[in-house]
């Protein structure tokens, strides 16, 4: 563990000396507060999907990619089949189910 907190004290000292890093690394930690906002939002905006979701396909029969693994039973359920279909993952199956 020594030889991991020599390494970290390395790169925090080349960190400094670096001016380009050292302004990247800057950048970065003053927009995490706007990535949080956003991704609030984002929540906000699946939560409201998913409540409309549960309530209108709540009841709906299971077909080949509706299932046990993506549905609108309950809000959980919907909000895991809503971040499937917000990345992608064959979501073209499931708006044809």
């Amino acid at each position: 563990q020594g030889v991991r907190v020599l390494r970290l004290v390395r790169f925090l000292r080349m960190m400094q000396s670096n001016k380009i890093v050292e302004s990247v690394f800057e950048t970065v930690l003053l927009s995490l507060k706007q990535v949080a906002n956003v991704l609030v939002v984002i929540f906000l905006v699946m939560s409201v999907f998913a409540v409309v979701g549960v309530s209108s396909y709540g009841t709906t029969k299971f077909g080949d990619r509706l299932s046990t693994q993506a549905n609108f039973r309950s809000y959980p359920w919907a909000m895991m089949t809503l971040f499937q279909i917000m990345f992608g993952e064959e979501w073209h199956v499931l708006m044809d189910d």
